[in-house]
């Protein structure tokens, strides 16, 4: 296996791949060896276009290994978005009935005050008519201090 090491060598004169990084493109050393070996085998020394092609293939293997990281990525990525709108939209629907909640006790508070000023106004009106038809009779008893509400 000489050859595979002179091929090896050479390869890192290039400045391109190691047999330690052949790996994260995809090609197993073994694949490699043997593509060198088939080509020591039939000559001593590789052909420029031997090695061209073996140097595209390798090129190939690595954009495909970079566009399936890249899916896997964007893929992450749109999980970790769905899981933020989901909680947002959890956020949003929580806020909503705490909004309706506060709403509805507002809306009581108000029905409560209305009736509440509903009886003082029928009290008010049934001491204006008490005091009314004392005027109207000449027998002016009215009281002049305000009326306060009966205990309850």
């Amino acid at each position: 296996m000489g050859g595979v090491a002179s091929f090896f060598q050479w390869w890192n004169c290039t400045g391109q791949w190691t047999p330690s990084n052949l790996a994260t493109v995809g090609i197993s050393q073994s694949v490699l060896i043997r593509g060198v070996a088939s080509l020591t085998d039939s000559m001593t020394v590789p052909s420029p276009s031997s090695l061209q092609a073996l140097k595209r293939e390798l090129k190939v293997k690595e954009l495909h290994v970079l566009d399936a990281a890249r899916r896997r990525f964007l893929g992450h990525q749109q999980l970790v978005r769905e899981a933020e709108l989901k909680k947002m939209d959890q956020q949003l629907k929580k806020k909503v009935v705490h909004r309706e909640k506060e709403t509805q006790a507002v809306l009581q508070d108000i029905e409560t005050r209305t009736i509440e000023l509903e009886r003082q106004k029928a009290l008010l009106e049934g001491e204006l008519r008490h005091c009314q038809e004392e005027v109207s009779t000449g027998d002016i008893k009215c009281r002049t201090a305000p009326i306060k509400d009966p205990p309850r």
